[in-house]
């Protein structure tokens, strides 16, 4: 074992625990989870998965990116399903896009306008030497 690799084995175990945790609380073995077969209600709200979460909870994070805890009512089971994004976050996702690309392109305009600005300087304090020269 080395220095450097303690954390990432660290991590790795930790994964594992939690992959355990998930497998017994999830009922591992069974090909259905328990929202499939039962009725069920939303305990949290449709957040995006997580790196760690997206190793753990392959079944609910693999298929849109967004997990939401759900209980079941017969077998009052905690566990995590695969949800859609909300329309909210992905018109907040546009709009800060939007806003991003519109800063970045004012910036860039304001770079060429000061650039040509300083060019068209230099030019004309050339042609003034020139012209003074000549003379």
């Amino acid at each position: 074992m080395t220095v450097l690799g303690a954390p990432v084995e660290e991590r790795e175990e930790k994964v594992d625990q939690e992959k355990e945790e998930y497998q017994n609380t999830n009922g591992a073995g069974s090909l259905k989870t328990c929202w499939e077969t039962e009725n069920f209600t939303f305990i949290g709200p449709c957040d995006p998965c997580h790196l760690l979460a997206s190793k753990v909870y392959t079944d609910s994070c693999s298929e849109t990116g967004f997990q939401q805890l759900v209980q079941c009512t017969d077998s009052n089971q905690q566990v995590y399903k695969s949800c859609p994004r909300s329309r909210e976050s992905i018109e907040k996702s546009f709009w800060v896009f939007e806003g991003v690309t519109l800063l970045i392109g004012l910036v860039a305009c304001m770079v060429v306008f000061v650039r040509r600005r300083k060019l068209n300087r230099e030019a004309a304090e050339r042609v003034r030497k020139q012209i003074s020269n000549s003379a």
